[in-house]
C-alpha cells in the first residue's frame, strides 16, 4: 500500500514536472522571439544562405581602406512619412546598415539621422547638398535622400557645400532598390573616400553615350552600363580619329571601334606592350541598341582591321561568321501575334558556359546576341592557309617554306610569341557557326534555325590573354613629318619601341551584351533617376572586368550580393518539369493553330477577289473559323494551368516549410520529454520496489 501510494504520487510530481518542462520550452522559445525582434543591428541573427543582412568582407575592407574620412547624412521626414509604413521600415533597415558600416571602422566614417522640417535650418542644409523634397501625395512631400561629404580635417568644422565640392548624394532613396541596398551605400562611400579614379580610355563607334534618335525624334538614353562606368571612373573617351593615346591610361576599354588608323593602331600596340590593361568588345554582327536583331539595321565591322594587332598577341577574331548555339538559345519575341521562337544567336550563358575568374565568381548568367569568336593563330597557321591557297590540292604544302615567305625578316619577331590563352564565355557543344550576311532586317529565324548546323565543338566568345606578346609593327612605326615644322622648333623625342611586352587583355567577340535590352528592364524615371530592374548579369561582368583590370577591386565582390535570392529549389524543379510538359502541349497547339490558319487563307478569297465559296466551302470555312477559336481557348487554358499549377506546388511546399517543419519538430520535443519521463519513473518504481 506504502508503495502504491509513493508511486502515484511521483507520478503525479513527474506530469507537474512535465508540465513545467513545456511551459519552459515555449517561454524560452517566445523570448527568443522577442529578443530577436527587440535586438538591434549588432545583435540580429542573419539566417539568409548568402547572408544578405551582413555587412560583407568586401564592404568591411573598403571602409578599413579609405583614403579620406566620410560622414554620411540621411535626411528623413518623420512627420510626412509616419503613415508611410513601407517608408519608414526602409529607412530602419538604412539606418541599421549605415549604423553597421559606421561601427566597422569609426576613425574613418560617421553617420547622422537628419529630420529636415520644413523651415529648419536642418532643411536649408539639405538643400545645400543639393536634395529636395520628393512629392508622394498631392501637397504632401518628404526628404528621403542621402549625402555622403568628405570628413573635415583636423577636426575643423565642416562648412556648408558649395556646387563644386566633392560631395555625393543619392537624392531618393528608392525602396525597390533594397536588394542592392549595401552596394549603393558602399559605392556612395567609396567615391567620396577614394578620390583618386583610376583613369579609363573608352574608344568607340557606337552611340553608347545615347544620341538624338531621327526616327523616334526624341532623345537615346545612354547605355545603362557605359553610364554606371562613368559615374565610378575617370572616363576620357577617345576620338575615332585620334592618333594616339592619353598618357595616363590605366585601362583601354574598346567597344566596337571604327576602322582604326595605322598611328593609333600602332598607339594601342605600344599601350599593351608596356603594361596597359585591354579589354575589347568586338564582335563580327553589332545590333547596337535595337530591340530586336532581327528586326533594325545593323553594324559591321572589319574584323581584319584589327586582327593585324590580334596576330601579334597570338588570337584571330572571324569577322564574317556569328556563333549558334542550340542549347544557349534564348526566347525573343517575333511581334504581335506571332508566338515566341528560339534564336540560335541569342543566348544566355550560365556558370557551366563561365570560367571561374576573380571577376566572374558570383555572375551567374550573361545573355550575348550574334557574337564572333576567337581563335588561336601563330604565322604557321596563315602560312598553311597561303600555301594550300596557291598549290592546289595535289601539292604538297612547305610551312617553312610558307612562313618564311609570308613573314619574311619579320619572322623572328614572332619567336617572343608566347601568350596564354585562357577560355572565358564558351558555348556548349552544340555550336556552330552562321554566315553573318543572313542576318538581314527580313530574315526569318525559323529559316536560319532550320539551315543551322551544329559541328559538336566548344568555342571561346570571351578570352583573358597574358603572357608575352609581340608588337604588330616589328620595324616600329614612322611618324609623317610636318612640312611646315621650322629647323628651331622643339621636337619631342620619339617613345622607345617596343618588339614585345607583357599583354594582359580581356577579349569579348561581343558588343550586344552591354546594351540594356539584353540585361537590364528600364521601370521608369523617378525624379531623374532611373529605375533599372537587372534580369542578367552584363553589367556586373562589365564592371567587374574594369576593376579587375584597374586593380581597384573593392566594389567587385559587394556588386552581386543583391541578385542572390533564396528560392524553394524543390519548387523550382517542379516548376520546370511542369513547364516542359505544357510547353510540349503549346508547341502541338501552336503547329495546329498554323496549320488551321494557313488552310483558312486558302479558302478566303482575296479582297479583289469576287470569286464565291461552295457551300462545301463555306462550311469548311466556318469549321476551320471554330477550330482556331478552340485551340487558341487551349493554348490559354494551358497557359492558365501551368501558372495555377506552379502556385499551388509553390504555396504547398512553401506551407510545409513555414508550418509543418516547426509543428513536427513541437510533437517531437512532446514525444521526447514524455518518453523521458516515463523512464525516469519506471527507474524511480524500480527504486522504490528494490528499496
Amino acid at each position: 500500500m506504502l508503495f502504491r501510494v509513493i508511486a502515484k504520487e511521483g507520478v503525479q510530481m513527474s506530469s507537474f514536472s512535465t508540465g513545467i518542462k513545456l511551459t519552459a520550452v515555449f517561454a524560452i522559445a517566445l523570448a527568443a522571439v522577442g529578443l530577436f525582434q527587440t535586438m538591434g543591428s549588432h545583435g540580429r541573427v542573419d539566417l539568409t544562405e548568402h547572408e544578405l543582412y551582413t555587412l560583407s568582407e568586401g564592404t568591411h575592407e573598403l571602409v578599413q581602406n579609405l583614403d579620406r574620412g566620410v560622414t554620411l547624412k540621411l535626411f528623413f521626414s518623420q512627420e510626412g512619412t509616419k503613415d508611410i509604413v513601407r517608408l519608414r521600415q526602409y529607412e530602419k533597415r538604412i539606418a541599421e546598415l549605415l549604423t553597421e558600416i559606421e561601427s566597422s571602422n569609426p576613425d574613418k566614417i560617421h553617420f547622422e539621422e537628419i529630420n529636415p522640417e520644413p523651415f529648419s535650418e536642418e532643411e536649408d542644409e539639405a538643400a545645400a547638398y543639393g536634395l529636395t523634397a520628393a512629392p508622394i501625395a498631392p501637397g504632401q512631400s518628404v526628404y528621403f535622400g542621402i549625402a555622403a561629404i568628405p570628413t573635415p580635417v583636423d577636426g575643423e568644422e565642416e562648412p556648408m557645400l558649395t556646387e563644386d565640392q566633392d560631395a555625393e548624394i543619392i537624392p531618393f532613396l528608392q525602396p525597390d532598390r533594397e536588394p542592392f541596398l549595401e552596394y549603393d551605400m558602399a559605392q556612395l562611400i567609396h567615391k567620396v573616400g577614394n578620390p583618386e579614379k583610376p583613369v579609363i580610355g573608352l574608344l568607340t563607334g557606337l552611340e553608347v553615350d545615347g544620341g538624338l534618335d531621327i526616327m523616334q525624334r526624341q532623345q537615346k538614353q545612354p547605355w545603362l552600363a557605359v553610364r554606371e562606368m562613368k559615374d565610378l571612373y575617370d572616363v576620357q573617351d577617345i576620338a575615332p580619329t585620334a592618333e594616339t593615346l592619353p598618357d595616363n591610361l590605366d585601362v583601354l576599354v574598346m567597344i566596337q571601334p571604327q576602322t582604326p588608323s595605322d598611328a593609333l593602331l600602332y598607339a594601342i600596340d605600344q599601350f599593351a606592350l608596356k603594361g596597359g590593361r585591354i579589354i575589347a568588345f568586338i564582335d563580327p554582327l553589332a545590333n547596337t541598341d535595337q530591340p530586336n536583331p532581327m528586326m533594325g539595321s545593323t553594324e559591321k565591322i572589319n574584323g581584319a582591321d584589327w586582327n593585324r594587332l590580334f596576330h601579334a598577341w597570338g588570337v584571330e577574331l572571324n569577322p564574317g561568321e556569328v556563333v549558334g548555339d542550340m542549347n544557349l538559345a534564348l526566347l525573343v519575341n517575333q511581334g504581335q501575334n506571332q508566338s515566341p521562337v528560339r534564336h540560335i544567336a541569342i543566348q544566355n550563358y550560365t556558370e557551366a558556359n563561365i570560367a571561374e575568374t576573380p571577376f566572374t565568381r558570383q555572375i551567374s548568367q550573361l545573355n550575348l546576341a550574334t557574337s564572333g569568336e576567337w581563335l588561336k593563330w601563330s604565322p604557321q597557321m596563315d602560312a598553311a592557309e597561303v600555301s594550300q591557297e596557291g598549290s592546289g590540292d595535289t601539292a604538297e604544302v612547305d610551312v617553312d617554306e610558307a612562313v618564311e615567305t609570308l613573314s619574311g625578316d619579320n619572322l623572328k619577331a614572332y619567336e617572343k610569341l608566347n601568350t596564354q590563352i585562357e577560355p572565358l564565355l564558351m558555348t556548349s557543344n552544340n555550336s556552330g557557326l552562321i554566315d553573318a550576311e543572313v542576318f538581314q532586317p527580313d530574315a526569318s529565324i525559323e529559316a536560319i534555325t532550320n539551315d543551322f548546323k551544329s559541328d559538336g565543338t566548344m568555342r571561346n566568345v570571351g578570352v583573358v590573354m597574358s603572357g608575352t606578346a609581340v608588337s604588330a609593327f616589328p620595324e616600329g612605326f614612322m611618324q609623317v613629318e610636318q612640312p611646315d615644322a621650322l629647323e628651331n622648333d622643339e621636337v619631342e623625342p620619339k617613345p622607345e619601341h617596343l618588339s614585345s611586352g607583357e599583354i594582359n587583355a580581356i577579349l569579348i567577340a561581343d558588343t550586344d551584351m552591354l546594351t540594356d535590352y539584353l540585361w537590364v528592364q528600364i521601370m521608369g524615371q523617378f525624379r531623374g533617376q532611373s529605375i533599372a530592374q537587372p534580369f542578367a548579369d552584363n553589367g556586373d561582368f562589365f564592371l567587374n572586368t574594369i576593376e579587375y583590370m584597374s586593380g581597384d577591386q573593392s566594389l567587385m565582390s559587394i556588386r552581386s550580393r543583391g541578385t542572390y535570392s533564396r528560392p524553394f529549389t524543390l519548387v523550382d524543379e517542379i516548376r520546370l518539369a511542369a513547364e516542359q510538359k505544357y510547353r510540349e502541349q503549346e508547341e502541338q497547339l501552336n503547329f495546329q493553330l498554323a496549320e488551321t490558319e494557313k488552310k483558312l487563307a486558302e479558302l478566303q478569297p482575296a479582297d479583289d477577289n469576287t470569286v464565291e465559296l461552295t457551300p462545301d466551302q463555306q462550311q469548311a470555312l466556318l469549321d476551320f473559323q471554330q477550330e482556331r477559336l478552340s485551340i487558341r481557348k487551349s493554348l490559354r487554358n494551358v497557359n492558365l494551368q501551368l501558372n495555377q499549377d506552379i502556385r499551388t506546388l509553390g504555396l504547398k511546399i512553401k506551407a510545409v516549410n513555414i508550418f509543418l517543419v516547426p509543428l513536427l519538430l513541437f510533437i517531437f520535443a512532446v514525444l521526447f520529454f514524455s518518453m523521458r519521463q516515463k523512464q525516469m519513473e519506471r527507474a524511480k518504481i524500480s527504486y522504490l520496489y528494490n528499496q
